[in-house]
């Protein structure tokens, strides 16, 4: 009788502890964790992850570059803005890696002077998947050029 009851316990616990990702019965062969009835064992830790750039130019109505134009890159996914500058060439590049996301929302504002009116897209991401694996999804350039308009 005690040792139906011990029986029942450790199948309890066994199956606790299974729900919550520990592994049992498990012998080690030449470094490779092998299950008590010979099939492998695959342990993968991490957080999936993706290379993240958006470049762009920024000018006005009348073709001009815009040089120090703030352009907020947001990535839902992670909840994260990240900021830059155009350059004298109205230029900008923002790059991260982050939570794989479906898409990035973009906007361009005139903080430096006030002239011109903010701007923004939501850009979607494709990835290349050409180095991806089950933890990384690829890496993703979106070009995303502003029209400023005066206010």
């Amino acid at each position: 009788m005690k040792a139906k009851i011990l029986t029942k316990i450790n199948l309890l616990l066994g199956s606790l502890l299974a729900m919550l990702g520990f592994g049992g019965c498990v012998r080690v062969e030449y470094g490779t964790p092998i299950v008590e009835y010979g099939a492998p064992v695959v342990e993968k830790y991490g957080v999936p992850s993706a290379d993240f750039r958006v470049e762009g130019v920024v000018t006005d109505e009348s073709a001009k570059v815009l040089e120090e134009i703030e352009v907020k890159v947001t990535i839902p996914s992670d909840d994260y803005t990240g900021v830059c500058y155009t350059d004298e060439m109205g230029h900008y590049v923002f790059s991260a890696i982050g939570f794989p996301s479906d898409s990035v929302k973009v906007v361009a504002s005139d903080v430096v002077n006030g002239e011109y009116l903010p701007d923004s897209a939501v850009v979607a991401l494709d990835y290349d998947r050409t180095n991806a694996d089950e933890w990384y999804n690829g890496d993703e350039t979106a070009i995303v050029n502003f029209v400023l308009k005066k206010k």
